[in-house]
């Protein structure tokens, strides 16, 4: 949490102002007593040596035989010229390349991270690059004390949303996000005239979150130059930093998807008032400035939850606890972090907000925080770091403006709130209906007690969840009901009008068209106006869908020039249609097939091979794929969710 507190003159009008401005805070002193702080007191532990590689190029990725060895080169120069002993050990080789061209490159031996930045340095003098960063695997310590690895077993955030109302946040390959919003007003801006004017950006409210950073030079925010420290983006990474990627951290929800509103920008500030706006907006309502009159339109789905790693001065203040209570009346559920003074978080806002579940930071040994603001309002702890023990995220590797992805250690409430974030993801993962109330007391109850104090425990939150039942055919806690409850909440496939879903009834090739359009995120795209398929007659139901999985080659007709929309999609095409979906991947079947019902060099074999490494489909007990039985809804619901956990 980032805060710089107003003199006490300032305090009397505070309730009367919404245009005050509010602050972000992160990197507490070890030892804070008053209501100051040190924001270059920053406790960072020594990031550990790693054995791979992060290499995204700005066009069409280079085939791997290319990348590798640019690789090889640059960091065997850099790492020979630092540590000689590493001469002739040092290889590489292209391990996974991700849709956007980021490609994983292992070293086979471990390097230092300051001498594989110095490589990541050499790399991206190639105009080709856009960015190169050590694959750091850090620390988790974060994550195991809160237990939610075995949380995961259960519910991970599938097709929820989190907002972080924050920074915004720099595009990085470990966070899966829906469009944002950036709402940093630049009227009466006053610490910003010295910075360019504005935000960051240059302009006021727009449909750009993209965290600008929030370098300031000297004598801007408090005399001595502030440098980029990237607070949203770290933030959102411990909320809902992906999975099972190959790359980097991990957060509380890895399957949730990250919703940025940025009202912070230079050194930090933002106003209360645009704040209160990215409350109401994460919730689902148009928002109009307070200073100017522009009006930024609703996003298409509202938050689940929403993450307000800030703090202010002065208990529960008006504009917060109007925002706040609308968007609890909308459906979200607000988290607050509790503040790093080490005072009582009753006199803060919004953490002494009633509607909200409000987090102090707890260190690697599970005590609190010394920092970390405490009190009633304070509902549990949850890890936010303390002395040599950080939070190991998403950040930039630039100290001024964004320059490319890449990851790093913050300490504060600020990190501790969105472990709790991620934790509500779950929760209304498995029981949307769940209000605020109620899931405070799911996570109060399930909590592990450390001086008297309460601790979040993920897994036992989760487990004390009961699974609501959303279609009366689907038993909340029978075989694929959360993968069934998942592909609903992310609208990939809806049930019917009479309540039910249908979870045997067979998938047909015109609606797996129609979910595979859902799933790319329903681009842009014009249907011809004239068929390609003699049975797709114009207006036919899916039409588009049809016609857009055909343009992208995942799903062809046949010779005689049709489409068969009405046929149920066989279990063999739909592993091709997976594997082409994921763009087709470098992968080699097995000579031996592991299926007793499918051989090699069988149609779709490759395929189904490749769905098996991926977990995607373990087929039956008794050893067979059954390659030409058709998909039913269920198993489709169930490969849609472990392809998005194991491959997207």
């Amino acid at each position: 949490m980032r805060r710089t507190p107003l003199p006490a003159a300032a305090l009397a009008g505070l309730l009367l102002l919404t245009a005050l401005p509010a602050h972000a805070e992160e990197t507490p002193a070890p030892a804070p007593s008053s209501g100051t702080l040190s924001l270059t007191d920053r406790t960072v532990e020594k990031p550990l040596p790693t054995d791979q590689m992060i290499v995204k190029y700005r066009s069409e990725a280079p085939a791997p035989e290319t990348a590798a060895p640019a690789v090889e080169e640059s960091v065997a120069e850099a790492v020979t010229d630092k540590a000689p002993e590493k001469a002739g050990k040092i290889s590489a080789e292209v391990v996974k390349t991700k849709d956007d061209g980021t490609q994983i490159v292992d070293l086979g031996e471990e390097v230092e991270i300051t001498d594989l930045e110095a490589a990541a340095e050499e790399l991206e003098k190639d105009p080709a690059v856009e960015y190169a960063n050590e694959r750091s695997l850090g620390s988790l310590w974060n994550m195991t004390n809160i237990d939610a690895p075995l949380a995961w077993d259960r519910a991970t955030g599938a097709g929820q949303i989190i907002a972080v109302v924050d920074t915004g946040i720099i595009n990085h390959p470990d966070l899966n996000t829906v469009p944002g919003v950036d709402l940093v007003s630049t009227a009466r801006n006053q610490w910003d005239a010295a910075v360019s004017g504005g935000s960051r950006d240059g302009n006021g409210w727009d449909w750009n979150p993209r965290d600008e950073g929030v370098y300031a030079p000297a004598g801007v925010c408090s005399g001595s130059p502030k440098n980029s420290d990237w607070h949203g983006t770290h933030v959102a990474g411990a909320a809902a930093a992906e999975a099972n990627n190959g790359i980097g951290v991990v957060g509380a929800a890895p399957q949730a998807k990250v919703m940025p509103v940025r009202v912070l920008g230079t050194c930090g500030n933002g106003h209360i008032s645009d704040v209160a706006d990215g409350i109401r907006w994460a919730s689902g309502q148009t928002v109009t400035n307070y200073y100017t009159g522009q009006t930024m339109a609703a996003p298409a789905k509202r938050a689940d939850v929403i993450n307000l790693s800030l703090n202010y001065p002065g208990t529960c203040l008006a504009t917060f606890r109007d925002a706040i209570n609308t968007a609890t009346a909308n459906g979200s559920v607000v988290v607050n972090a509790a503040g790093n003074y080490n005072v009582d978080a009753s006199g803060t806002s919004p953490a002494s907000c009633l509607n909200t579940v409000t987090v102090g930071a707890a260190g690697a040994d599970g005590r609190r925080a010394n920092y970390s603001n405490w009190g009633w309002a304070v509902d549990l702890l949850a890890p936010g770091g303390a002395y040599t023990a950080a939070v190991y995220s998403t950040v930039d590797q630039s100290a001024t403006s964004p320059a490319g992805a890449s990851y790093g250690n913050l300490q504060g409430t600020s990190m501790a709130a969105p472990h709790v974030s991620g934790a509500v993801a779950a929760i209304r993962e498995l029981n949307p209906g769940l209000n605020v109330h109620q899931i405070r007391d799911i996570l109060t109850r399930s909590s592990v007690t450390i001086d008297g104090l309460k601790h979040l425990d993920m897994n036992t939150a989760v487990e004390n969840t009961p699974r609501a039942r959303i279609f009366q055919d689907v038993d909340p806690e029978g075989a694929f009901a959360r993968e069934i409850h998942y592909a609903n909440r992310t609208g990939l496939l809806n049930g019917w009008k009479d309540g039910t879903f249908r979870p045997v009834s067979k998938i047909e090739r015109g609606a797996m068209a129609a979910v595979m359009y859902r799933e790319a995120g329903s681009p842009a795209y014009t249907a011809p106006a004239r068929t390609s398929f003699r049975d797709v007659p114009v207006g036919a139901p899916f039409y588009k869908e049809i016609h857009w999985a055909k343009s992208k080659g995942y799903l062809n007709g046949w010779s005689d020039g049709t489409f068969r929309p009405t046929n149920p999609i066989a279990r063999d095409a739909t592993a091709a249609l997976l594997y082409r979906v994921s763009g087709s991947p470098a992968y080699s079947a097995p000579a031996i097939s592991q299926y007793k019902d499918i051989r090699p060099g069988q149609q779709f074999y490759k395929e189904m091979s490749w769905l098996a490494s991926k977990n995607i489909s373990t087929g039956w007990s008794d050893g067979t794929f059954r390659a030409l039985s058709s998909t039913n809804r269920d198993a489709m619901a169930a490969f849609l969710f472990r392809w998005d956990w194991e491959v997207r």
